[in-house]
This record gives C-alpha cells, sequence and structure tokens, in this order.
C-alpha cells in the first residue's frame, strides 16, 4: 500500500477513535451524574429512616458479623469491530463487560430481614433501592472507564504509526 492510503487510512482511524471516546466520555459523565443522584437519594432516606426508627435501631451494629455478599461482579472479554467511513478501513476494540450477579442462595428471604422489626419503614426499602440502583451504575461507570483507556492506547498507537510514516 502506498503510503498517502496508508496516512489516509491511519487519519480515518484517529477520526473514529476520537468521535468514540468523545460519546465514551459523555456516557461517562451521565453515569457519573446518575450514580451521585443515586447516592444522594439513598442517603437522605437512610437519614429519614434513622430519623423514624431512631438511631439506636438503625446502625451497623444491626448487622450480623457473618453477613455474606449476596451480588458478585463477572468480568467478560469480546472484540469488537468498529467502521470507519471507508468500507475498507476498520480496526478492533476489546471491550470488558461487567456484570452484576446475584446469589439465590436465600432467595425466599425478605430484601431486608427481620433486623429493624416487623414494619421497615418505606424510606429504607426505598435506600436499599438506591444503593441497588448505583451498584448497577458503577458496573457502567467501570465499562466506560476502561473503554476510555482502551481507546486511549488505540489513539496513542495510531498516532505513533502516523508520525512514523510521516519521518520515513
Amino acid at each position: 500500500m502506498e503510503k498517502p492510503q496508508k496516512l489516509e487510512d491511519i487519519n480515518q482511524k484517529l477520526d473514529k477513535c476520537a468521535c468514540l471516546y468523545i460519546e465514551s466520555y459523555q456516557s461517562l459523565l451521565t453515569y457519573r451524574e446518575l450514580m451521585n443522584r443515586a447516592l444522594d437519594d439513598g442517603y437522605l432516606n437512610l437519614s429519614k429512616a434513622r430519623s423514624l426508627i431512631g438511631c439506636s435501631s438503625l446502625s451497623i451494629l444491626q448487622v450480623p458479623l457473618e453477613l455474606e455478599a449476596k451480588i458478585s461482579i463477572k468480568t467478560s472479554e469480546n472484540v469488537d469491530l468498529v467502521k470507519t467511513d471507508d468500507p475498507n478501513v476498520d480496526f478492533e476494540l476489546r471491550n470488558i463487560n461487567f456484570n452484576l450477579s446475584v446469589s439465590d442462595s436465600d432467595s425466599k428471604e425478605a430484601p431486608l430481614p427481620g433486623w429493624f422489626g416487623v414494619f421497615t419503614p418505606m424510606s429504607l426499602k426505598t435506600s436499599q433501592k438506591s444503593f441497588s440502583r448505583s451498584l448497577n451504575l458503577a458496573t457502567c461507570i467501570a465499562e466506560c472507564q476502561t473503554k476510555l483507556n482502551t481507546l486511549e492506547i488505540i489513539y496513542q498507537d495510531l498516532l505513533s504509526e502516523k508520525n512514523k510514516l510521516l519521518n520515513v
């Protein structure tokens, strides 16, 4: 392949990589804003619940020492082929997906066990849902950040390849 054509291909890849980076960064900012709102809602509802049932009734001392995690994160990796404006020019983009999985060992157990009495305040349940939503958003943020890191590496590699072509 001649030098001008190869340079044009690299420029198209750089353009596409820059566009993907900007889109991913915008998604990252959106997910961070949603996570901040979810955490704010969770903490606000938790403080409402504490004021309703009393600070001593809702504390870390209520949680048993043998507490097991019910949510785990599994990762999977796949490679996507990114197309540019020219159908002959494309590049590979590795994606790492983070998946939350909830263990079903005690599926018959209520979301909030009897730690807080029979009548659990609605604000406590709402707080739990907000924190659960923030976990999902945290996995989305992690995916966006890994995609941004991958795109940055690809962009730097393409840029150094372009500089080599221009200097030769």
